[in-house]
């Protein structure tokens, strides 16, 4: 089979095989590959244990030494490569206790989590090996767990989410038996970070499929402890839940938390912050979701005069303008013809270099206190608060002359 190896890792598996060792590349590269998809990772594997590959490459990072994995820098590139190794016992539903090397492949592709990710490619001879029937599933667009499932999910529970988020992303089905185990290890996922969690959501909310992993989360019983806010509203009305799961797939995956904030639209407004602080998400994706949620539901109908409009720009930000359209356009309730007559009314008044901004004003917060003797303090910026409005209602205002003169009267 002929697949894209990048001339770095052909000169890594030289290297190896021209001191007597194995290398083949494993995973996600080869999955995507014989699917048509993007590779983002190439993940390798090899016999040589750890210090061997150290000593056989001069810049090496020891980045997961202790299970068996170093990162290979070779131009501008960074390559994982792991020994081939067998799992012992998982007590952190994460990672084994301890590993023991195998110099059998087969035996290190045996410890994987779902068959489509077992697949391995000899990079010196270009032959496939696929013990666990891996391009079978593929073919079949089928999700399944290796040997015992219950084990696999035993082992680390982040692959019950894992399993959703390839379904989502490959628009695959879950293999009976692989589902089964799911809704009966779930109590395993207590154990499995906020933060690991988190990856994965935003990996879901980026793929093409979204609604799949939130409709196993449903009925599996993933959702009430992964998102315990969001099964709440989904049993107060199912409706609701899955009107917004038709939404995520059609609204642009660009920007997950734009995704993110139409799914947690149906839950209380008291939750929303809490949902997005008890994920452990960056802060500037709990700002972005929160600010886009104020607009969610946005009458646009009333954004009937050029002042309304400006205001609603104003509170919205230029700058994101074009992800509450994106997030619009994506609604199944909001009528499109409205929404691009208000966008190009929107970007209309935009080219009118009107003040949006306080920042936008001809008269700063320091020509107030020297020119009309105002002490800084919230009077001062309560002023320069209504002096926008009054910019907005009529931006021939802004000017410093105009400016001041409304000012002066304000501070009667």
């Amino acid at each position: 089979m002929d697949l894209f190896i990048p001339t770095e890792i052909k000169t890594i598996s030289k290297v190896l095989d021209s001191a007597g060792y194995q290398c083949y590349l494993v995973g996600g590269a080869i999955r995507n590959q014989l699917l048509d998809k993007k590779v983002k990772d190439f993940d390798l594997t090899t016999n040589a244990e750890p210090q061997v590959v150290i000593n056989l490459f001069k810049r090496v990072i020891p980045t997961g030494i202790k299970h068996g994995t170093v990162t290979i820098l070779m131009g501008n590139h960074a390559f994982e490569i792991t020994t081939y190794r067998i799992d012992g016992k998982y007590s952190d539903g994460r990672r084994p206790d301890n590993i023991q090397f195998t110099p059998s492949i087969e035996e290190d592709l045996l410890r994987r989590d779902f068959t489509i990710n077992s697949i391995a490619y000899n990079i010196k001879n270009g032959s496939i090996l696929d013990i666990n029937q891996g391009i079978d599933d593929l073919n079949h667009r089928i999700i399944r767990a290796i040997g015992n499932p219950a084990k696999r999910f035993d082992e680390d529970a982040l692959r019950l989410v894992r399993a959703c988020r390839f379904a989502s992303q490959l628009n695959f089905t879950i293999e009976k038996e692989t589902y089964l185990s799911m809704s009966m290890t779930l109590s395993k996922l207590d154990v499995v970070s906020k933060e690991r969690i988190s990856e994965e959501l935003i990996k879901i909310l980026t793929s093409d499929h979204p609604s799949i992993a939130f409709n196993h989360f449903y009925y599996c019983g993933m959702l009430k402890i992964l998102f315990p806010e969001i099964y709440s509203a989904a049993s107060d009305n199912i409706e609701s839940f899955v009107n917004a799961l038709k939404d995520l797939d059609t609204i642009d995956g660009k920007k997950a938390y734009i995704r993110f904030a139409r799914l947690i639209s149906i839950t209380k407004q008291s939750d929303h912050y809490k949902i997005l602080k008890d994920l452990k998400l960056s802060n500037n994706f709990i700002k972005s979701t929160i600010h886009i949620l104020n607009f969610i539901n946005q009458d646009l109908n009333l954004l009937d005069t050029p002042y309304k409009l400006r205001k609603f720009i104003s509170n919205v930000g230029i700058e994101n303008i074009e992800d509450l359209r994106n997030l619009w356009i994506g609604m199944a309730n909001i009528d499109r013809n409205i929404i691009n007559n208000k966008i190009q009314l929107i970007f209309e008044e935009l080219e009118k270099n009107i003040p949006l901004s306080i920042k936008d004003l001809k008269i700063t917060g320091n020509d107030l206190v020297t020119e009309l003797g105002i002490n800084p303090g919230p009077k001062l910026g309560e002023i320069l608060n209504k002096l926008l409005i009054k910019a907005l209602e009529n931006p021939q205002i802004n000017n410093k002359e105009k400016l001041l003169k409304y000012a002066k009267e304000m501070n009667l």
